[in-house]
C-alpha cells in the first residue's frame, strides 16, 4: 500500500470531530444560574457566596418542607449511596426587595432600616455590590424630601387629603402628599423596624465533571445545542423579539413609522398597541432624561442615521408628555380626549414601562431595536433573499426554564408590609436539579438535557453532540408555558428540513420520538455556526456595557 492509498483510506477519519464543541466553556452554566436568579421578580440582589454544597447541605434540599415544620428540632439523617459522588456548588443569595415595590406607607421607614443595617448584613458575603448602598442612600433622600413636604401640607390642609393647587397630575407615582403623611402616621409599632432584605436564599447548582458531563444520583446528564432565536423581519417591516419583564416572556415587535411632524421614529409593539420605546425604557419624565442614556445601542457605533432615529423618536415622546391627555389611549369615547386606534402610538401603562433596576428588560428593548435597523439595513441592500446560515449555542433555553419557575413561584404583593413580602420569597434549593431531570426526556416539550438511564453507552460522543430544536412563541393565557401552536406535535416534526442538512445528521426516529426536533449535530460541524453566551454579550457590547440602564 503506497501513501496515496493510505491517505485515501485514512482520510475521513481525520478531524472528523469538532473538540473545540466538546470542550466550550458554555457546558459549565453556572454562570445561566446566576445571571437567572440577579433577575428575581420584584428583587435586587446585593451580596451573595459561591460555595461547595455539602452532605448537610444536601439533605436540607431535599428535605426543606419537612424541616421547616421541625422548626428548631435536631433531625439525624444518613447520606444516600447513590448521591456520594454528587459534587455540588451552592449559591447563598442575599436580596432586598426593590424600592420600586413598595408602597408609598412603608418605603420610607423600610429604606432608612436598610441602609442603617445594609453593612452589618453583608459582612458574611464575599461578594457585595456596594452601589446598591449608594442607590438606596439616593432613594431615601428623595422619600424624606417628599416626606417633608408632604408634612407641610398635611399641617395647613388640618389632616384632610387635598391635592396641591395648581399642580398637574403626572403619570407614575402618584403624590397626594397629604395622604402619605396619614398612611405613615398610621404605622403600627411592628412596621416601624422593617427593611427591605429577604432571608438568604441558598441554591445547588451541579458541577461539571472533567469529562464534559453532569453527574447526578448515578446518572450522567449532557447539556443539548439549540438554534439561536434572532428576530424574524415580517412582511410589514416590524421584527418580534423576546423580552422578559416582571418575571414573564413576551414578544413585542419594533417598527418605523413615519410621523408627519417629527419624522421617522420607533416604535414597539406590546400586546398589539403601539409605544414610544422612550416611555416603555423608564418611568419618569422625558425632560429628565438624556436620550442616548435609555436608547445606548448607537453609543459606540455613532450611525448618524441611527442618532437622527433615536433623536426623533425622543423628541416625539418629549411631544406626547406635554400633551398627555391627546396620547391616552380611549378606544369608547369615554375621556372626550385621547386615541381610539391601538395602532396610533400611545402612552403606556405603568406595567409596561420599566422600573429603575429592571436593566434585564431595558437591555432586551435595546436589542430588538437594534436587531430591526441592522435586518431593515438588509433589506434595503437586497440581501434579504439570502438564506441565513443557522447558528447554535449550548443551553440556549435553559434561561427561560429557570426564569419562568422562579418567577412564577415567588410573588411580593405591593399592599403589604416588606416584612410580610420578603417571607413569599422561599426558592427551592433544587431547582436546578429538578430541571435537568424533567428535561431530560425525549418526548418533553421542552428538551434541555440527555441522559445515559435509559441506554448505557460507554461512548459520550453522540450525547455531546446533542441538538433540540426550541420555539419561538411565547406564553399565553391558555399555556402558561408555551403557546398551544408550539406545544403542537404532528407529522412536520419528524422530518428533517432541506436547510438544516448541513447541520444536523439523520438517523432513524425511536419510539415514534419527533427527529426534527431531537437530532444531534454534525461531528465536523464549523465552529463559526456555534456562538459562544460570551460573543452574544461580544456583538451587543455597546448595550450590555451601558452604565445608564
Amino acid at each position: 500500500m503506497d501513501d496515496f492509498e493510505f491517505n485515501a483510506m485514512t482520510c475521513s477519519d481525520k478531524d472528523i470531530v469538532n473538540k473545540e464543541l466538546i470542550q466550550s466553556k458554555d457546558r459549565d452554566f453556572k454562570d445561566i444560574v446566576f445571571d437567572c436568579y440577579d433577575n428575581l421578580k420584584s428583587t435586587i440582589l446585593v451580596a451573595w457566596n459561591d460555595t461547595m454544597a455539602n452532605m448537610d447541605d444536601l439533605f436540607k434540599s431535599d428535605f426543606k418542607k419537612e424541616l421547616a415544620k421541625a422548626k428548631d428540632k435536631e433531625v439525624e439523617f444518613s447520606a444516600d449511596v447513590d448521591s456520594l459522588d454528587n459534587v455540588f456548588s451552592k449559591l447563598q443569595l442575599r436580596y432586598i426587595i426593590d424600592p420600586d415595590h413598595v408602597s408609598d406607607k412603608y418605603r420610607r421607614v423600610a429604606l432608612e432600616n436598610t441602609v442603617r443595617i445594609f453593612e452589618d448584613t453583608v459582612k458574611e458575603y464575599d461578594n457585595v455590590r456596594w452601589e446598591i448602598l449608594d442607590y438606596l442612600k439616593e432613594e431615601l433622600a428623595k422619600e424624606e424630601e417628599i416626606f417633608k413636604k408632604a408634612l407641610v401640607v398635611y399641617n395647613s390642609e388640618d389632616g384632610k387629603p387635598k391635592s396641591e393647587p395648581g399642580v398637574k397630575k403626572k403619570r407614575g407615582r402618584k403624590k397626594n402628599l397629604a395622604s402619605i403623611i396619614i398612611k405613615q402616621l398610621s404605622l403600627k409599632e411592628e412596621d416601624l423596624s422593617t427593611d427591605l432584605f429577604i432571608a438568604q436564599q441558598d441554591v445547588l447548582v451541579p458541577e461539571i465533571g472533567k469529562n464534559y458531563k453532569y453527574r447526578i444520583d448515578g446518572v450522567n446528564y449532557y447539556g443539548v445545542y439549540n438554534n439561536i432565536y434572532t428576530g424574524i423581519l415580517t412582511k410589514s417591516r416590524t421584527l418580534g423579539y423576546k423580552t422578559f419583564k416582571d418575571g414573564k416572556f413576551n414578544t413585542p415587535y419594533f417598527g418605523i413609522v413615519n410621523d408627519e411632524v417629527f419624522g421617522d421614529v420607533l416604535y414597539v409593539a406590546i400586546f398589539g398597541a403601539r409605544y414610544n420605546p422612550f416611555h416603555v425604557l423608564t418611568q419618569k419624565p422625558m425632560s429628565e432624561i438624556n436620550p442616548t442614556d435609555l436608547l445606548v445601542f448607537n453609543n459606540g457605533k455613532k450611525n448618524p442615521k441611527w442618532a437622527k432615529l433615536i433623536q426623533n423618536t425622543y423628541d416625539k415622546a418629549l411631544y406626547m408628555d406635554d400633551n398627555e391627555e391627546d396620547f391616552t389611549l380611549d378606544p369608547d369615547g369615554e375621556i372626550g380626549k385621547g386615541i381610539k386606534n391601538k395602532k396610533e402610538m400611545h402612552l403606556p401603562e405603568l406595567k409596561f414601562r420599566a422600573h429603575q433596576k429592571e436593566r434585564r428588560y431595558k437591555i432586551d428593548i435595546n436589542i430588538g431595536c437594534q436587531m430591526l435597523l441592522e435586518k431593515l439595513e438588509k433589506a434595503r441592500d437586497g440581501l434579504e433573499q439570502m438564506v441565513d446560515k443557522i447558528n447554535f449555542t449550548h443551553l440556549n433555553n435553559l434561561e427561560e426554564a429557570i426564569l419562568r419557575h422562579i418567577n412564577e413561584e415567588n410573588k411580593i404583593p405591593k399592599n403589604q408590609s416588606p416584612t410580610k413580602g420578603a417571607k413569599r420569597i422561599n426558592l427551592n434549593p433544587g431547582l436546578i436539579v429538578s430541571i435537568i431531570k424533567k428535561n431530560s426526556d425525549e418526548k418533553s416539550s421542552t428538551v434541555l438535557f440527555r441522559d445515559n438511564k435509559k441506554e448505557p453507552n460507554p461512548f459520550d460522543i453522540f450525547q455531546l453532540f446533542a441538538y433540540s430544536q426550541t420555539s419561538n412563541h411565547t406564553q399565553t393565557s391558555s399555556n402558561k408555558h408555551v403557546s398551544s401552536k408550539a406545544k403542537r406535535t404532528g407529522d412536520s416534526n419528524n422530518w428533517i428540513k432541506w436547510y438544516t442538512l448541513p447541520y444536523l445528521s439523520i438517523y432513524f426516529s425511536k419510539n415514534n420520538n419527533p427527529l426534527g426536533k431531537n437530532n444531534i449535530l454534525h461531528f465536523d460541524i464549523d465552529e463559526e455556526l456555534i456562538i459562544e453566551r460570551s460573543k452574544v454579550k461580544e456583538v451587543f457590547a455597546d448595550i450590555y456595557n451601558a452604565k445608564t440602564l
